[in-house]
């Protein structure tokens, strides 16, 4: 990027840093000096989000190159929308929960295989992790199995339909997975009929 300050792809992807080896553009909004070593400037990034983070509403664009443009314009703010390329189910309790003002994320857990965020917002909104789409992931909201929507073209989100505390959990489970385990059991019963068999003879 010859001017990150034209985009909002850094803030997405969590970034907080950027170094670049020569003087800044001139336009540096959102971009504030850390730290200057000969000809190398480190900016930290002022508007860097979280890696789980909300967004207010989803906007479905199914061609990539429309995604990367809408990307790449200075307007979009993964703040107030997400980039989706289907659309959303959002039937469910639209009402907002008197009892929170303010939308708190946090991570619980966060294993390779495994991330666990409690959730608790004032009205439905989408949930923006970022981390790599990838199919192998399945979701559980409340323990109840959930969809895993791409998001911003390489990231996961999905639809909190309700307002208050939830419970979101991803989870590892590669489809080749269960079939390398179902053979090896498979595998393993065949042994020990074949072991039984001889036995008995």
């Amino acid at each position: 990027l010859k001017n990150p300050s034209q985009t909002r792809i850094l803030d997405m992807l969590n970034v907080k840093y950027i170094r670049v080896g020569a003087s800044y553009p001139k336009d540096k909004k959102g971009f504030r000096l850390a730290n200057k070593a000969g000809s190398a400037y480190l900016f930290r990034n002022m508007r860097w989000l979280p890696r789980a983070y909300l967004a207010e509403k989803a906007v479905v664009i199914t061609d990539e190159d429309k995604i990367i443009e809408k990307l790449k314009d200075k307007r979009f703010n993964p703040r107030k929308e997400v980039i989706l390329e289907e659309a959303v189910n959002c039937r469910g309790t639209a009402r907002r929960a008197p009892t929170i003002r303010n939308d708190v994320i946090s991570i619980l857990d966060y294993k390779p295989n495994e991330v666990i965020i409690n959730a608790n917002i004032a009205a439905p909104k989408f949930l923006v992790l970022a981390d790599s789409y990838y199919p192998g992931w399945r979701v559980y909201i409340d323990g109840k199995p959930g969809k895993i929507f791409r998001a911003n073209y390489i990231l996961r989100a999905v639809y909190l339909p309700e307002a208050g505390p939830h419970i979101v959990r991803y989870a590892y489970s590669p489809l080749s997975f269960k079939i390398g385990a179902g053979i090896s059991l498979l595998g393993a019963l065949i042994a020990f009929l074949i072991c039984k068999t001889r036995f008995l003879w």
